[in-house]
This record gives structure tokens, sequence and C-alpha cells, in this order.
């Protein structure tokens, strides 16, 4: 986060949960009670607040996602240097991005085996790569090309 400030890098990172970060997160909000979530756990609320940890030289800005599950609440947390947009933007747009590009990489690797970079030589594993997402775009291209099936509705 230090190296980010620095070099005047915007980020938004995962953060694990404490004890006073569940307090801070909680303070003057009603949540439903978990019996009442039902299967369908949906964001209950998000929060925000200062937070320091010993390790850091600064308060930096920490988002909360707030879920009520059968099992009782979820909070997942994210710190950021990002001043503006509400906790769920900073959250939900940004923060789940960094999970959707992870999700397109693994589907990437799996589905063309791109991981395989057993090349001795650096050059060659990055021509390998390149080869492999060239393979990738055109197999996207492809299925964007398919018609998509409907159901003709006939009158009688």
């Amino acid at each position: 986060m230090d190296w980010c400030e620095d070099n005047g890098l915007d980020y938004v990172f995962g953060l694990p949960g404490n004890k006073i970060l569940a307090a801070a997160s909680k303070t003057g909000r009603r949540y439903p009670h978990p019996s009442r979530a039902g299967t369908d756990a949906r964001p209950a609320g998000y929060a925000q607040t200062n937070y320091a940890a010993k390790s850091w030289k600064v308060e930096r800005r920490v988002c909360a996602r707030i879920e009520a599950t059968e099992l009782g609440l979820d909070i997942r947390y994210v710190v950021t240097n990002i001043a503006n947009g509400s906790p769920e933007h900073i959250y939900d747009t940004l923060y789940c991005a960094r999970g959707q590009m992870e999700n397109l990489i693994k589907l990437h690797k799996s589905q063309l085996a791109s991981d395989r970079t057993s090349c001795r030589a650096p050059l060659a594993n990055q021509m390998r790569l390149i080869l492999h997402t060239a393979a990738y775009w055109l197999m996207l291209e492809l299925r964007d090309a398919i018609p998509k099936p409907s159901l003709a509705v006939a009158n009688l």
C-alpha cells in the first residue's frame, strides 16, 4: 500500500477482518436476523471507516460489505486509497472486478492449457502465451458468432 501511494497508484486490496473493524462496521446499523436470511443471501449493507493497523504509517479507508446468511453475518473488508465513490461502488464494482478477471485467467489456463510455460527461454514462453491468447480470442469470437437459439411462436 505504501509503494502504491508513493508511486501515485490507486488500489483496492482485500483485508482480513478483526474485532475493531467488525465493531466499526456494525455501529448504528440494524441487519436482518440471520435465521430470516434464508438461502438467498444478499448484501444487507455497506459501511466504511478509517482504520490504521499497527504496521501502517497512516489511516486508510476501509469499506465493508455486510451480508446476513443462515450462519450469521458475513462481513468482507477492502482497504483503498480511493477517496471518491460509495463503499458499495468500491466493493462491488472495483474489488469484485478483480475476481472476475481471475475467473477469466482461470478459464484461459484451463481451456487452452496456457499455463504450460515449460520452455527454458523466457521469450519462448512469452511466445507460447501470445499464441494461446490469440487462440482464446479466436474461440471467443467464434462463440459470439454462433446464432442464439430462439423459440418460434406460431399464431393459430
